[in-house]
């Protein structure tokens, strides 16, 4: 049984200290200075991180970018890059005009044709802020760093980007499972100290598992990631959802499709048209639930659009925001959330 001791018995206690064990450690952290320890007003006084693009990548982040094949994350990591290098908004949302490096580990013969079809669509000038490196960056190791990655830290060094795209993770981390922990662990370190080195944020270009439900790979990925980017397939194309860890999850007001612009067949370009989140669409919603009273969203997707999808969710978060809706049973496992009109 655990005696009682006093709260100053337990602080004098917490102090005791090994001297010969306390030399050793600082013998081995002789080269390395002490760090600057920070107080809680230090902490919330910090100056927020600046949005490179509103709402998808910050400054000093990581950020996942996934789907599954030829669904046009590519395309998009590309227009992303373009308008970042430019300064020019993407859409409705706003960037700074910063330096971008494209790693491309596939298709680079044939990535210049998308790059033209993309600013033909958008009339963009090739920017200057935007450079490519191509192949394989070989980012997996379990001992010394390769040649590769070598190679990325001189191109780090000379060019100093504010955002480092690498096309596709897997294929920047050949002979890696991108579905064990240990080694995403590994290749996560590794992105980690160049961060840390050079003060670059990171966007990663990566698939979905075979179901397309998910992204592919370890649990650890999504713990490193400061934002992952979902490319939701649709009838008409995709749909981008975006997770944080700091922020709601997010999905843009539009539709996304590829539409032909080049004169080689299969090239396009990332087009944005509207989608059925318009007001007229959000009336439908309002309307149906006070016909209805208490519905899910799954109800109210079959009984507007007679399909299945996320669109229905997404309005009634609108709807939510603008004190129109609300829930009137939240749901819990395996149990649908219930809308109703406020």
């Amino acid at each position: 049984m655990a005696t009682k001791r006093t709260i100053e018995e337990v602080f004098d206690t917490s102090l005791t200290e090994d001297s010969d064990a306390i030399e050793a450690l600082l013998e081995l952290a002789d080269d390395i200075d002490a760090p600057q320890l920070m107080s809680v007003e230090e902490l919330e006084s910090q100056e927020p991180p600046v949005w490179y693009l509103e709402q998808f990548i910050q400054e000093d982040s990581l950020t996942i970018l996934y789907s599954p094949p030829k669904v046009g994350k590519t395309f998009l990591a590309l227009e992303w890059s373009h308008d970042l290098a430019l300064g020019k908004p993407w859409l409705d949302f706003m960037t700074v005009p910063i330096r971008v490096l494209y790693c491309s580990a596939e298709g680079n013969r044939t990535l210049g044709e998308r790059t033209k079809a993309l600013r033909e669509a958008r009339m963009m000038d090739p920017p200057e802020n935007l450079k490519f490196l191509p192949g394989s960056r070989r980012l997996f190791s379990k001992g010394a760093r390769s040649a590769a990655s070598l190679e990325l830290v001189h191109a780090l060094n000379d060019f100093r980007p504010h955002l480092v795209v690498l096309d596709t993770l897997a294929r920047h981390s050949p002979g890696g499972d991108v579905a064990a922990n240990l080694d995403m662990g590994r290749v996560i370190s590794m992105i980690d100290d160049l961060r840390e080195a050079f003060g670059c944020s990171f966007l990663l270009v990566h698939h979905t598992r075979k179901d397309k439900k998910d992204y592919l790979g370890a649990q650890a990925l999504f713990g490193s990631a400061d934002a992952m980017v979902e490319l939701d397939p649709t009838d008409e194309g995709f749909e981008i959802h975006t997770i944080s860890k700091d922020l709601e999850s997010y999905t843009p007001p539009w539709n996304f499709c590829i539409k032909a612009v080049s004169d080689l067949p299969g090239w396009a370009v990332v087009d944005h048209g509207e989608r059925m989140t318009s007001g007229t669409k959000q009336d439908a919603v309002l309307d149906l639930l006070k016909d209805l009273g208490t519905v899910t969203a799954a109800q109210v997707q079959m009984g507007i659009w007679g399909k299945e999808g996320k669109s229905a969710t997404n309005i009634l978060n609108r709807l939510k925001a603008k004190g129109l809706v609300k829930r009137s049973k939240k749901g819990g496992p395996g149990q649908a959330a219930e809308w109703e009109a406020s």
